[in-house]
């Protein structure tokens, strides 16, 4: 049976996705000499100890380059950054138009209680006292 390189990578506890994205940012040079202590350290392969050198050099040149998968998952991140913070925004912008609108009922409630007990009205006016 073949061994792929996402299955050889998850055989060492490694996640693919995120060693691929690391690997495409580094020199070519240098992410061969990673991937390269990598498969050595990968139990009996069909390969001899004198290709893995070359295995590593051509899965290299797989990878995309110039960081595009690191600058993609950055990317989407920051994406989901900004949609978390544009909805706290929007929380807090009801949280405090909702304490004003209440604020102006209850300011106008009491303002017409005030209106009411300040002014009596007529009908409890007492009777004007009779002239003699």
């Amino acid at each position: 049976m073949a061994l792929s390189v996402a299955s050889a990578m998850i055989r060492l506890d490694i996640d693919p996705w995120q060693e691929a994205a690391r690997l495409s940012i580094l020199p070519k040079e240098l992410a061969a000499s990673t991937l390269d202590g990598l498969i050595g350290r990968l139990p009996g392969g069909r390969w001899r100890h004198s290709d893995i050198p070359t295995i590593a050099a051509r899965l290299v040149e797989l990878l995309p380059r110039g960081g595009s998968a690191a600058q993609s998952n950055q990317a989407k991140s920051d994406t989901h950054a900004k949609a978390n913070l544009l909805a706290v925004a929007w929380l807090i912008g009801i949280v405090l138009g909702g304490a004003m609108l209440f604020g102006m009922a209850t300011n106008r409630e009491r303002s017409s209680d005030n209106d009411s007990t300040s002014a009596p009205l007529s009908s409890e006016l007492s009777p004007p006292p009779a002239q003699q």
